[in-house]
C-alpha cells in the first residue's frame, strides 16, 4: 500500500487501526485476522459500524465539492447520490437546507430513477430554496422566478417543478412562437410547496401554484392550482379527492404568495 493510500484509510478508520497485507487495507486491533471483518461479532460489530459511517461521512463530502464550486448554498450533511446536473443563471441562486437528498441512482430509489436531479435557475436573480430533510429523485426544478420548497417534502421520481412556460402562451401579434423569446417573471408565477407535501412520481407542479403542508399529489398529476393543506389531489388538472385525515373537509384558501424580491 502507498503512502497516500496508508494516509487516507488513517482518515477514515479509527485510531486503533493499523495496516497488514492482506485481502483488506486495515484491521483494527482485536481481529484476529482479515477475513474476521467478514462476519463480525460483539464489539467487532460495532468498530464496523463506526468504519462504515467514516466512509460515507468521506464519500458525502467528495460528493458536494462539485455543487459548492457549482455556488450552491449547502446545509448540513446534504447527501448527493449519483450526479445531479446544476446551471445558476447570473445572481443565480440555490440553496439546500439541511440533510436533503438528491438522488439521482435508480438503486437508491424503491421506484426508478430515470436520469440526473437537475436544478436550474432560468433567469438573472432566480431562486431555488430547499427546506430541511427535503429529498427527491431524479426530480427537475427550474426556476425563472422563485421556488421555494419546505421542510421534509418527498419529491417522487421524475418530478418536474417550473414557475414558467418556457414559451410564450399569446405571443405578440405577427410573431411566431418559435422566436418569441422566453417569457418575463411575473411575482404571481412563483411557485410554493409547504413543510410535510408528499408529491407523487412523474407529477408535474406548474407555474402560480402553492401546495398546502402535509398535502399529497398522486403520482401523474399535473398541478395548475393551488392544493389546500393536508389534502389529497390527483389527475390532470389535478383536484382535491380526499383528505390526508379522514372525515375532514377543508375549508378556505391557502395564503397568497410571496412577492418576488
Amino acid at each position: 500500500m502507498s503512502a497516500a493510500q496508508q494516509s487516507l484509510m488513517k482518515m477514515i478508520l479509527p485510531d486503533s487501526a493499523y495496516f497488514i497485507p492482506g485481502p483488506f487495507f486495515a484491521v483494527p486491533n482485536g481481529y484476529s485476522s482479515p477475513m474476521s471483518l467478514v462476519r463480525p461479532a460483539g464489539e467487532h460489530e460495532a468498530a464496523l459500524t463506526r468504519l462504515k459511517r467514516r466512509v460515507r461521512s468521506l464519500l458525502d463530502a467528495i460528493s458536494r465539492r462539485p455543487l459548492r464550486r457549482s455556488g450552491v448554498n449547502l446545509g448540513r450533511d446534504v447527501r448527493v447520490i449519483g450526479r445531479p446536473f446544476l446551471r445558476l443563471a447570473e445572481r443565480g441562486s440555490i440553496r439546500l437546507g439541511d440533510r436533503v437528498v438528491l438522488n439521482s441512482r435508480p438503486a437508491a430509489n424503491t421506484l426508478e430513477a430515470r436520469g440526473p436531479v437537475i436544478l436550474r435557475t432560468v433567469l438573472p436573480g432566480s431562486r431555488i430554496a430547499v427546506g430541511d430533510d427535503t429529498g427527491m429523485t431524479s426530480a427537475t426544478i427550474s426556476a425563472a422566478g422563485i421556488i421555494r420548497i419546505g421542510a421534509r417534502v418527498l419529491i417522487g421520481a421524475g418530478v418536474i417543478i417550473t414557475d414558467s412556460d418556457h414559451h410564450p402562451v399569446r405571443p405578440p401579434a405577427g410573431t411566431p412562437r418559435r422566436f418569441a423569446g422566453f417569457p418575463a417573471p411575473k411575482s404571481e408565477h412563483c411557485v410554493v410547496i409547504e413543510d410535510d407535501v408528499f408529491i407523487g412520481a412523474r407529477s408535474i407542479v406548474l407555474k402560480g401554484v402553492r401546495i398546502g403542508a402535509g398535502a399529497v399529489v398522486g403520482a401523474g398529476s399535473v398541478v395548475s392550482r393551488d392544493i389546500p393543506p393536508g389534502s389529497i389531489a390527483a389527475g390532470n388538472p389535478a383536484m382535491v379527492v380526499g383528505s390526508v385525515s379522514p372525515g375532514v373537509r377543508h375549508k378556505g384558501r391557502p395564503q397568497k404568495h410571496p412577492k418576488r424580491t
